[in-house]
């Protein structure tokens, strides 16, 4: 089951926002920040050029982030070294999807701007 359209309308405006203001802050060849709703879950990525085909890109996640229908909570992911999602230990689940965001914009723990 996915978020109410409202959930989803409001989590597009403020991923949409993070893509214009952190793209400024990627390093490297031309890169680009997109995200993808499925369900109750939001992928922020990086897209860039594959090595071998310039005109091709390839998707790099940075962070997810999921939604709990039950108690309208998110709950933040990183992704480890093997390319699998892990629950973000520095913070609990919230009420408040700016805060999770905010805490990958900042990265304090130098998790998802690798």
């Amino acid at each position: 089951m996915g978020m109410p359209e409202f959930t989803k309308k409001l989590v597009e405006t403020r991923m949409e926002k993070l893509c214009r203001t952190q793209r400024f802050k990627l390093t490297g060849n031309f890169k680009r920040l997109a995200f993808r709703i499925r369900e109750d879950r939001v992928t922020l990525f990086e897209e860039k050029p594959l090595p071998t085909d310039k005109r091709l890109l390839v998707d790099k996640p940075i962070a997810q982030f999921r939604y709990n229908t039950a108690s309208n909570t998110w709950t933040l992911y990183c992704m480890d070294a093997y390319y699998a999602w892990n629950i973000y230990m520095h913070l609990d689940s919230t009420l408040n999807f700016d805060s999770l965001l905010n805490e990958v914009e900042q990265d304090p723990t130098g998790l998802f701007w690798k």
